[in-house]
């Protein structure tokens, strides 16, 4: 980016890059928060013009951005030969796949942006990159690397986790999917948990299993885990 003049009173001003950044930054975010306050303002009056009063026709715009929160959350499984998973809550979206037996993230993206699937059709990461997306390794052993998929479902939370409520006080319904891979050679089973609740935050834990007729020991264990991009706007 190419440093700019500002010119005042014949003195001038240099804005270094980063400082055009933060300002760029800035503005955007004003006028996210403009446009979304503008459109619930002409909610609010149409509204009103219809005959609603001012307290219900608030309450009536709150219980409706609440059930939309309430709904955005989703967890689509792939089946066939992309096996994988796909979850979405809020803006926060996270696509995983098990490629060449490494359950893998094959991108992040905090907008709520669903990529175009050709851009990772050829999608392959080196032996020494970290994509996993959990790290798991039995008696000193990694085990990335080397799972089946076994299938997928989603089901009722059976977690403790408090429930979200929503600014009317009504609890907000949480999505749980599960994801199941077997490590064949080390005796394995990881189940892959997945809770979303609309809120831009992924709750993920795992449940092993070993299939051995002897004990094994968990050395090295991360629910969540793989590439992190940088995203500049």
């Amino acid at each position: 980016m190419i440093d700019q003049l500002m010119h005042k009173d014949d003195q001038t001003l240099l804005l270094k890059p980063e400082d055009c950044s933060r300002r760029i930054g800035i503005i955007n975010t004003c006028l996210f928060f403009i446009r979304k306050a503008t459109m619930q303002i002409c909610l609010l009056i149409m509204m009103m013009i219809m005959g609603v009063q001012p307290l219900e026709a608030q309450l009536a715009l709150k219980k409706a951005i609440d059930q939309a929160d309430g709904s955005s959350a989703k967890i689509m499984f792939h089946s066939g030969n992309r096996q994988g998973m796909l979850s979405l809550s809020d803006h926060v979206v996270l696509d995983e796949a098990l490629i060449e037996g490494r359950f893998v993230t094959r991108y992040w993206n905090p907008n709520g942006q669903i990529w175009p699937e050709m851009h990772f059709a050829n999608l392959k990461w080196g032996a020494d990159q970290p994509a996993e997306s959990f790290l798991l390794s039995i008696n000193n052993k990694d085990l990335s690397g080397g799972y089946e998929w076994l299938g997928a479902e989603l089901c009722p939370d059976p977690s403790s986790w408090r429930q979200r409520k929503n600014s009317v006080g009504d609890p907000v319904p949480a999505v749980h999917g599960v994801a199941t891979l077997l490590n064949r050679s080390a005796g394995i089973r990881v189940k892959v948990h997945t809770r979303l609740d609309g809120s831009p935050f992924i709750i993920r834990w795992l449940e092993i299993t070993n299939l051995n007729k002897s004990a094994v020991a968990i050395t090295e264990v991360a629910p969540l885990s793989g590439m992190l991009w940088n995203h500049r706007y």
